[in-house]
């Protein structure tokens, strides 16, 4: 079995592209190092974040994300476990200024294409969180 924790969050101030571009080579790079894996959104200030792993590392991990210093207001907003990973691959999605610039980027899915989250098992239940996330934060044009 594998667990999983949701959360959002809000950073302390709003982040530029050159802001979240770090961001998701950093935490591929961290999570990939202690097996794990999810999917984070940002928008207009606001963290959704999906983690998947064992339950030491993924604690673990949560744990730094919860002091680290960008963000603020953590709200964990389900818990569980599932038989298999359903985000393989870490990845960040979020509304830029020059998509195209991302577009390259290991990790980086465009949410206003929406198509991103048909890549994943629809019984999960982030799906529907990140589906509502993506639709009422106005990912989608």
């Amino acid at each position: 079995m594998m667990n999983y924790l949701i959360y959002i969050s809000t950073s302390i101030k709003l982040f530029t592209d050159a802001d979240l571009k770090n961001l998701l080579t950093q935490s591929r790079l961290n999570n990939s190092k202690h097996g794990i894996t999810g999917i984070i959104l940002y928008n207009k200030g606001t963290f959704f974040q999906v983690l998947e792993g064992e339950e030491e590392q993924l604690t673990i991990t949560f744990e730094k994300i919860k002091h680290d210093p960008r963000h603020k207001g953590i709200i964990i907003m389900k818990t569980g476990t599932v038989s298999r990973r359903n985000f393989p691959e870490w990845s960040m999605g979020f509304t830029t200024t020059v998509p195209d610039s991302f577009s390259t980027l290991p990790g980086f899915v465009d949410p206003a294409k929406m198509n991103f989250i048909y890549d994943y098992n629809m019984d999960h239940p982030a799906i529907n969180l990140l589906r509502s996330f993506t639709l009422n934060n106005n990912f989608v044009y």
